[in-house]
């Protein structure tokens, strides 16, 4: 009886130590994200709040297949289509997000400074002038 009893608990251990294979740590960038709150620094000067009515309509949708939409909302910065949709993908073990935009020969890139399942953080900088950077701070829809 006492083997029967050391032989179960080995086992129930061993099941509950092993992590399943085809388990995979949850993407909390997967969804739609409402942008919350916009800032602005040239370093070394600290971060300016920059929101404006038409930035805070935007919605951000990350697709689980690569794919990128920017739905500007009803009160748009600029006239457009209101939706812009791009491929993107994760890159330095996820501490950055690459976008590339149909037709554009070049990629732009933001920084990853916080991603939980309620909120998300990005830094732009790439392709902004005098070192000027952009955080983006955004909510889980």
């Amino acid at each position: 009886m006492k083997k029967f009893y050391l032989i179960t608990l080995f086992a129930l251990a061993l099941f509950t130590a092993c992590k399943r294979e085809d388990e995979k740590p949850a993407n909390h960038l997967l969804g739609s994200w409402q942008k919350v709150k916009v800032e602005s620094k040239v370093p070394p000067a600290d971060w300016q709040t920059e929101n404006q009515p038409c930035q805070l309509d935007d919605v951000e949708e990350y697709r689980p297949t690569g794919d990128w939409a920017l739905f500007s909302g009803a009160n748009q910065c600029s006239a457009g289509s209101g939706v812009t949709r791009v491929t993107r993908q994760q890159a330095a073990s996820n501490t950055h997000i690459i976008y590339t935009f149909e037709g554009i020969s070049r990629e732009y890139e933001s920084t990853v400074q916080e991603l939980t399942a309620e909120k998300m953080i990005l830094i732009q900088s790439t392709g902004l002038t005098n070192g000027k950077q952009i955080r983006y701070t955004f909510e889980k829809k």
